[in-house]
């Protein structure tokens, strides 16, 4: 698995990625935990997921140590590289 600039997201990466709900918006940094898949129901086609604990974000309700799993990685940046497979 690849971020959008072609660096490889491997288990222990440290990744940003962009959040949104309404009009506020904010980045998270964490670190990765696993990989795993996710079946769409309403096309049926299975999408990569990523399951990360949160570093730091700017959303104040986002708490540091929180798990929390990833759809969108066309949006994940890799900041700092994991250990490799």
């Amino acid at each position: 698995m690849k971020d959008f600039r072609g660096r490889e997201i491997k288990v222990g990466s440290l990744i940003a990625y962009p959040g949104r709900q309404g009009s506020n918006s904010w980045i998270t940094v964490a670190r990765v935990i696993k990989f795993g898949t996710k079946r769409e129901s309403w096309t049926d086609k299975t999408i990569p997921t990523l399951t990360v604990q949160v570093e730091k974000s700017s959303d104040m309700y986002i708490k540091p140590k929180k798990q929390s799993t990833i759809y969108a990685l066309d949006r994940v940046v890799v900041i700092e590289e994991g250990e490799s497979k």
